[in-house]
């Protein structure tokens, strides 16, 4: 999370109205702690990521909202394509949410 010189978050950033809006349970378990692990050795990995995501952080929060999801599906995309809106994925879907895509015919 971008921090100040400080090391507090800004009061009015879109990291602390994320976090604010977050509804999921924390998960305490040794797959998490090794992905935390990994994303917290990885300091210019995250960074590239934090630049990535500058472009795109404020439109994913705004669409959770709106469709009144939990904050944390804003964050996926850091999960999914690193950030990297050219990402693909191993069943070759394109972009920053690979996990999701449109159906291909009528919802009902």
């Amino acid at each position: 999370m971008p921090a100040d010189r400080t090391g507090q978050i800004a009061p009015d950033s879109i990291w602390q109205r994320i976090v604010a809006g977050f509804a999921l349970p924390e998960l305490d378990t040794s797959l998490v702690k090794s992905k935390e692990t990994f994303y917290l050795s990885q300091s210019e990995y995250l960074d590239r990521m934090m630049n990535r995501a500058s472009r795109y952080l404020f439109h994913n929060r705004r669409g959770d909202r709106a469709a009144r999801m939990p904050t944390e599906i804003a964050l996926l995309p850091f999960v999914e394509s690193a950030m990297n809106p050219v990402a693909l994925s191993h069943a070759s879907v394109a972009g920053l949410c690979s996990s999701f895509r449109r159906p291909a015919g009528p919802m009902t």
